[in-house]
């Protein structure tokens, strides 16, 4: 096991503690439907690269994280379900469809996929309403997932695809938080 995707992994677990903690207090407003469909994708995910042999660790701790944050969205009954997230339901559906109709390489490309696309409704909550977006939630993050993506020991897709992909989807997630601060040029 590379030490760097450990930490990267242990990391990830310690963001969503005080994640965890202020969506529980009815302080930080994340989208359920993205934590739903990332925890289940997130597992898919982890188990076929586990399976390849390749950088499993961060998706596995992302799976326990969204299971926290889950509860926590919960608990604080902040949960909504509109047509959008009907839509990317969907197609999580079919794209986990595929995937187990898949081979080997394309269970990774596939799932992660998934994961971007289940993201895409916590980066639109972030477009209409940059001010209820936590900065250094998606800083952390990204750091994560960059951290991850330097442990791979190689270029191939069980190795890097899935960190590299969310590496791009959070700091996509900070540019638009940014915005709160007048910092970015992306106007909503």
């Amino acid at each position: 096991m590379n030490l760097l995707a450990f930490a990267a992994a242990t990391l990830a677990v310690v963001v969503y503690i005080p994640t965890t903690i202020q969506v529980w207090r009815g302080k930080m407003q994340l989208n359920a439907a993205s934590f739903l469909l990332w925890g289940l994708l997130d597992f898919i995910v982890a188990a076929s690269i586990f399976v390849k042999g390749g950088n499993w660790l961060l998706p596995a701790a992302y799976v326990f994280g969204c299971s926290l944050v889950g509860v926590a969205i919960l608990k604080s009954r902040t949960f909504k379900w509109t047509r959008l997230e009907t839509v990317t339901s969907s197609l999580v559906l079919i794209s986990i469809f595929v995937w187990w109709r898949s081979g080997p390489v394309m269970d990774t490309i596939i799932s992660t996929a998934a994961v971007i696309t289940a993201g895409l409704l916590q980066v639109w909550d972030i477009w209409r309403k940059p001010r209820e977006s936590t900065l250094w939630l998606w800083v952390a993050y990204s750091i994560v997932n960059g951290l991850s993506t330097i442990a791979g020991k190689d270029w191939s897709i069980s190795e890097r695809f899935y960190p590299a992909s969310c590496t791009v989807l959070t700091v996509v997630m900070v540019l638009l938080t940014l915005r709160k601060f007048g910092r970015v040029p992306i106007q909503g």
